[in-house]
């Protein structure tokens, strides 16, 4: 018998048996791959529904933590003492002041009329009017960006103004500041200036250049 010659613990059983033993392997592969298939569906679905819910809540920010005076544009929420902010989010003050609070320890003055936009807990953009910013150590590398130029704190209180599209001023209370200049068509940084305590500078980005103007203690913004 050719199975006894192979394997004698084979001898005598019938080809069924045989034939059963490969219908039941197959069986098994077939369970093995709906199996293998499931557990990928349920990762998709699983990483799906993660990024729906990363996406569906925000990361905060910010908080106001004060306010005087505020009248808040139409397209801006009326926002209560202790709301709480999200990268994104756009403010636009028409009166008043209010002081925003980082989740990295700075702290933003908005003067009325200006708008911003919420970029991090470590960056916002200023899009028209007047800020103040006051940096701990701790939160070194705080950046306000405008159209024509960055402004990153390396921890100091300073106020900008946003004249236009084209030119604005800054005043430096305390420590340092670095004024990072665009360059003409805004997509890269072209110069990188700093500019210290009690100086005061113009930005002009029509003629793209800098000049020393009167610096102004009572530029200084509080609450």
């Amino acid at each position: 018998d050719p199975l006894t010659a192979i394997d004698p613990e084979f001898a005598g059983r019938s080809p069924a048996i045989f034939a059963g033993q490969e219908e039941r392997t197959r069986s098994r592969k077939r369970i093995g791959l709906f199996a293998a298939l499931a557990a990928t569906v349920l990762i998709s679905a699983t990483l799906i529904t993660v990024a729906y819910l990363a996406a569906s809540h925000p990361v905060i920010v910010a908080q106001l933590t004060q306010d005087k005076d505020c009248r808040w544009h139409a397209s801006s929420p009326e926002l209560p003492v202790g709301s709480l902010l999200h990268a994104g989010q756009r403010l636009r003050l028409e009166s008043g002041r209010a002081l925003l609070t980082f989740t990295c320890g700075a702290q933003g003055v908005l003067v009325g009329p200006s708008a911003v936009k919420l970029q991090s807990k470590s960056e916002f953009d200023l899009d028209d009017g007047r800020v103040a910013a006051q940096v701990p150590t701790l939160a070194i590398g705080f950046a306000v960006r405008t159209p024509v130029a960055e402004f990153v704190d390396l921890g100091t209180e300073f106020s900008l103004a946003l004249e236009d599209d084209s030119s604005c001023e800054l005043q430096v209370f305390d420590g340092l500041v670095e004024l990072r200049l665009f360059d003409r068509n805004g997509k890269g940084v072209e110069q990188r200036l700093q500019i210290s305590e009690g100086s005061a500078v113009r930005f002009d980005a029509s003629r793209h250049e800098v000049s020393s103007i009167h610096y102004d203690e009572q530029q200084r913004v509080a609450f």
